[in-house]
C-alpha cells in the first residue's frame, strides 16, 4: 500500500500517503460550482417574483411570474439533487481515510514489543482521533466556498441595496474571528483532553492486568486515588474532595465554547440584516419588501455558509490536524530498507551498500567503525545530504541533529 512505501521526499509524513491515496474529487467541485450558482440563483428568481405582487405599477406579467416561481422551484430541486450526494461522497472519502489509518495503526500496533506497546495510545487514537477525519472532511469543502460566496453574495446585494450591503456583510465577517478563536481554543483543550486520556488509559490497562494482586491486598482505594490523580493532575497524596478533575474540566470548556461558538449561527444573521436595512433608510432610501425579502435570502446563505461550514471547518481542521500528530508520533521513526549511495557518480564502489535500518522513538542506536567506513555518510543520508542510489529512505516525525563539529554561521 502507499502507507507502506517509503519515499526519499524530505518531510514525508502520513499527509502525504494520504494525498496519494485519495487525490483531490474534481467531481466534488463540480458540485460545488453548481450548487454555489444554483443557491446564488433562487434569491434573484423570488426578487423578481415578489415584484409581481407589488401595489404599485406591475413591470412584470403573469407569464414572466410563473417562469421565475419555476426558477425558484427548480434551484431548490437542483440543490436538493446535488447535496446529498455530494454528502454520501464526502462521507466515504472520510471513512476511507479513517478505516486506512485504523488499519495503518493496527498493523504498527502487530509490530511493537509488549514494553513500547504499553507506552503507546493505541486504544485512544482509535476510538477518539481517527474519528476527527470524518468530519473533517466534510467541513474542509467549505474553507473555499465559503470565501467564493461571500464575494458573489456580497456582489448581488450591492446590486439592491448599494453600500448598505457592505455593512452587513462586514458585520457578519466580524465575528468570524470569534468564532476561529473559538476553534482554535477548542483544538486545544481537546489535545489536552487527549493526552490525560491517554495517561489515565495506560493505568486502567496496568491496573486491569493486575486486577487480582490488587483484590486480594485491598489496594481499591489507594489505586482509586492514583487514577483520580491522574484525572485531576494533582499530587496522589490529596484527597478525593480536593480533586479539581482536570480531564472533565477541559471536556467542560470545550462544550462551553461550542456552545458559544453554535450560539452565533442565531444572532449573527439577523444583526446583519438589521445593520444592512438601516444603513439603506439612513443614506435616504425607502426600503420595500422585495429588497427586505432579497436581503434575507443571501444572508440565510451566508449564514449556512459563513457562520456554520466555514468557521466550523477552521474548527475541524485544526482538530484533525492534532490528531494527525498524534498519529504521526505513534508511526515516528527512521527507517532504511536496503539502502546503497554514493557521493559521486563516477565513484566505483558505492559509499554505502545494502543498509537497513530502523529506529524508533526512545531507542538508542550507536554506529560504530573505523575512519571511512560511512558513518558520517549515514548521518547524511538521513539528513536528506546524500541522495540513495537504491534502496528506501522513511523518516516520520520530526528530527534533530547534534553535530559533533559546530557550525558557524556569519
Amino acid at each position: 500500500t502507499t502507507f507502506d512505501q517509503p519515499t526519499n521526499l524530505p518531510g514525508h509524513k502520513s499527509t502525504h500517503a494520504q494525498h496519494s491515496l485519495y487525490p483531490p474529487r474534481f467531481a466534488c467541485l463540480l458540485t460545488g460550482i453548481l450548487q454555489l450558482f444554483c443557491r446564488m440563483a433562487q434569491p434573484i428568481f423570488l426578487g423578481q417574483l415578489l415584484q409581481f405582487y407589488l401595489p404599485t405599477e406591475k413591470e412584470v406579467s403573469m407569464e414572466q411570474a410563473y417562469w421565475y416561481a419555476a426558477g425558484v422551484v427548480f434551484c431548490s430541486l437542483i440543490n436538493i439533487l446535488i447535496t446529498h450526494p455530494f454528502m454520501m461522497g464526502v462521507l466515504h472519502l472520510g471513512m476511507k481515510i479513517r478505516i486506512s489509518c485504523c488499519s495503518l495503526i493496527y498493523r504498527k500496533s502487530l509490530k511493537l514489543s509488549k514494553t513500547a506497546l504499553g507506552q503507546t495510545t493505541v486504544v485512544n487514537l482509535l476510538s477518539n482521533d481517527v474519528n476527527r477525519f470524518d468530519v473533517a472532511v466534510i467541513f474542509a469543502h467549505h474553507l473555499w466556498l465559503g470565501p467564493l460566496q461571500t464575494a458573489l453574495c456580497t456582489y448581488l446585494m450591492y446590486l439592491q441595496v448599494e453600500v448598505a450591503a457592505v455593512v452587513g456583510v462586514l458585520l457578519l465577517i466580524a465575528f468570524i474571528p470569534l468564532q476561529i478563536y473559538f476553534g482554535k481554543m477548542i483544538s486545544v483543550f481537546r489535545l489536552k483532553t487527549a493526552m490525560r486520556t491517554d495517561e489515565r488509559v495506560r493505568l486502567m490497562n496496568e491496573i486491569v492486568s493486575g486486577i487480582q494482586v490488587i483484590k486480594m491486598y485491598a489496594w481499591e482505594k489507594p489505586f482509586a486515588k492514583l487514577v483520580d490523580a491522574v484525572r485531576s493532575h494533582q499530587p496522589s497524596s490529596s484527597t478525593s474532595s480536593q480533586f479539581a478533575r482536570y480531564e472533565i474540566k477541559s471536556i467542560t470548556k470545550t462544550s462551553y465554547m461550542r456552545g458559544i461558538q453554535l450560539s452565533f449561527i442565531m444572532y449573527s444573521t439577523r444583526i446583519s440584516i438589521f445593520g444592512s436595512i438601516l444603513a439603506y433608510v439612513l443614506l435616504g432610501h425607502n426600503i420595500t419588501a422585495e429588497k427586505v425579502f432579497v436581503l434575507t435570502c443571501f444572508y440565510n446563505i451566508l449564514r449556512q455558509t459563513m457562520t456554520v461550514f466555514f468557521p466550523s471547518g477552521i474548527g475541524q481542521v485544526r482538530t484533525s490536524r492534532s490528531s494527525k500528530h498524534r498519529f504521526n508520533a505513534t508511526i515516528a521513526g527512521i527507517f532504511l530498507k536496503n539502502a546503497s549511495a554514493k557521493w559521486t557518480a563516477t565513484q566505483s564502489d558505492n559509499t554505502l551498500t545494502n543498509i537497513t535500518l530502523s529506529v524508533t522513538p526512545g531507542a538508542l542506536l550507536a554506529v560504530i567503525g573505523p575512519v571511512g567506513s560511512g558513518k558520517s555518510s549515514l548521518f547524511h543520508v538521513i539528513l536528506q545530504e546524500l541522495v540513495l542510489n537504491s534502496g528506501n529512505l522513511r523518516v516520520n516525525g520530526e528530527i534533530s541533529y547534534a553535530s559533533q563539529e559546530p557550525w558557524l554561521f556569519a
